[in-house]
């Protein structure tokens, strides 16, 4: 004969699973006439972006709040674009022509590596970038893009950086679409398409946040599985060793295994 009794531990571990329980049971409540849709893909492929475009078309897009919001994350982008663009040269061997922009990369690789890379710009340092983007072993670095990783929308802002660099700047719902900002974790956007509700959920694509799709397949409607087809001969940022597109054919693989696995 064996008897129990009911540890602090035991007591605490099911006063945990009750909450739990609830939020499960309140979570499915809140699906009920919703659409489910997830939205997953490698790392950088767009996903963000689409989302982005989902709330402007069909919800209520972004307040001027909003945008202000976000010029730290513009600044940031033109900065580490620049600065990765500057390690790859070096890499590349390519020489700076003067002294005056070994200087310049020697500033910009400095604020890259700070947490000043989010504050407007300063002379010093828009004169620098612009220096930079004109130079010849620059292009020569951006001319072999596809050897190492970088962001799309440099090019966009570096064009857009007269305006960027005034005192009074304010992003574009452009600007807006266009910066980089890594998604960590699970981001949901829920918006309302003649008369149907549909919850939207965005992961993040890098590996290491890979294992959080999981759990929000249940009940889902439909995947929005995306891929960027400027990729095909671009390398990983979190292994320059696999193309990108190597990296989506196996998470298409492991999508299909899933979505079998689920019946």
């Amino acid at each position: 004969m064996g008897s129990t009794c009911s540890t602090p531990e035991v007591k605490e571990q099911k006063r945990i699973n009750s909450i739990i329980d609830k939020q499960l049971r309140k979570d499915e409540d809140n699906e009920i006439g919703n659409q489910k849709l997830l939205l997953l893909g490698t790392g950088e492929c767009g996903k963000s972006t689409i989302l982005k475009q989902i709330n402007i078309l069909h919800s209520s897009g972004y307040s001027q709040k909003d945008l202000v919001s976000v010029a730290g994350a513009v600044y940031s982008n033109i900065i580490q674009g620049m600065a990765t663009l500057l390690r790859a040269r070096e890499q590349f061997l390519y020489n700076l022509e003067s002294a005056a922009l070994e200087a310049d990369h020697q500033h910009i690789l400095a604020l890259a590596e700070s947490s000043k890379d989010k504050l407007p710009f300063v002379p010093l340092t828009y004169n620098a970038l612009k220096r930079l983007w004109h130079d010849e072993t620059i292009q020569k670095t951006f001319g072999r893009r596809a050897e190492f990783q970088m962001m799309d929308s440099l090019v966009y802002f570096m064009a857009e950086l007269d305006r960027i660099y005034e005192e009074d700047y304010v992003p574009s719902v452009d600007d807006m679409l266009r910066i980089r900002i890594p998604t960590i974790g699970v981001v949901q956007t829920s918006i309302e398409i003649k008369g149907t509700k549909f919850r939207i959920y965005d992961v993040g694509g890098q590996r290491s946040e890979r294992r959080k799709w999981i759990h929000l397949f249940d009940n889902v409607n439909a995947t929005i599985f995306i891929s960027a087809i400027n990729e095909y001969n671009q390398k990983l940022n979190e292994d320059d060793t696999t193309v990108r597109s190597f990296s989506l054919l196996f998470l298409a693989d492991l999508f299909e295994a899933m979505r079998k696995n689920a019946r």
